[in-house]
């Protein structure tokens, strides 16, 4: 079931209350027909309008500059992956513009997501609440989440995919995005030096622990509902200080140097 379905059903929930988004960029949920791709924070920023809502057709300058006008981002580092969609994009305008569901193929999309399925075994695409589930079991009772918990975290995604997965390969570019996504989401999401980010506003990018009304009387039965939206309905902002490539290089070095089992 959809967000904005739930939110017609359950419109007395919180966080389906008017927040403190910025004009022109209230959230809405993609619609039928709108290209999203295996990114939550990219889909995110579409579902907010940062970038096009319908997520198509995308050009350099729309992809560029939304990491910094809406994370403080440098886009730098981001910069061969962009590039690098437009080449391969089957509806891209002579190489110029891609959709979202254009990173929905390696080396984009790696193996051992943290919300998404193996592209061998399942749906690489689409938000699973399995996977995702198992990465937020991690960050179960924590207010924040340290380095070492998103390193574990992240791990133990690795582990799974590669036990269960017989075409898994994660090496080179694969690997190091690998690592620096969960950065992102520890810089974007709390300090860029220490991590820490907030649990709750993590979630709501990825997706949140809902409880519905079950068939039996007074009994509640727990869901993931797939928002990716960005937080600002619990008090995030754009961060103040600006997020340099050495600075997301620093935050996945510092998540790879945890020692954790794979």
């Amino acid at each position: 079931m959809q967000l904005h379905t739930l939110c017609g059903l359950l419109a007395v929930l919180p966080w389906c209350e008017s927040s403190q988004e910025p004009m022109g960029h209230e959230w809405q949920a993609a619609k039928a027909g709108d290209s999203r791709g295996p990114c939550p924070m990219l889909n995110s920023l579409a579902n907010h309008g940062f970038l096009p809502r319908d997520g198509r057709n995308i050009n350099y300058q729309q992809a560029t500059s939304v990491l910094q006008d809406a994370l403080n981002f440098d886009p730098e580092p981001f910069v061969g992956q962009i590039r690098g969609a437009m080449q391969v994009s089957p509806n891209s305008h002579n190489g110029t513009t891609f959709d979202l569901v254009d990173l929905d193929q390696k080396p984009f999309e790696h193996d051992a997501s943290l919300s998404r399925a193996e592209a061998s075994t399942g749906d690489s695409l689409h938000f699973d609440p399995k996977v995702w589930a198992q990465t937020a079991s991690h960050f179960g009772g924590k207010g924040v989440v340290s380095i070492e918990t998103a390193a574990e975290a992240r791990a133990d995604r690795v582990a799974t995919a590669k036990r269960t997965d017989p075409d898994f390969n994660l090496t080179g570019s694969g690997l190091s995005t690998s690592y620096a996504e969960s950065g992102l989401y520890l810089i974007a999401f709390g300090d860029k030096t220490e991590g820490n980010a907030r649990t709750d506003w993590i979630r709501s990018m990825f997706g949140r622990w809902i409880a519905l009304p079950n068939i039996m009387p007074h009994t509640l039965t727990n869901l993931i509902v797939e928002e990716e939206r960005l937080p600002y309905d619990q008090g995030w902002t754009r961060p103040q200080e600006y997020v340099s490539a050495a600075d997301v290089t620093a935050m996945a070095q510092k998540i790879a140097a945890v020692p954790v089992d794979e």
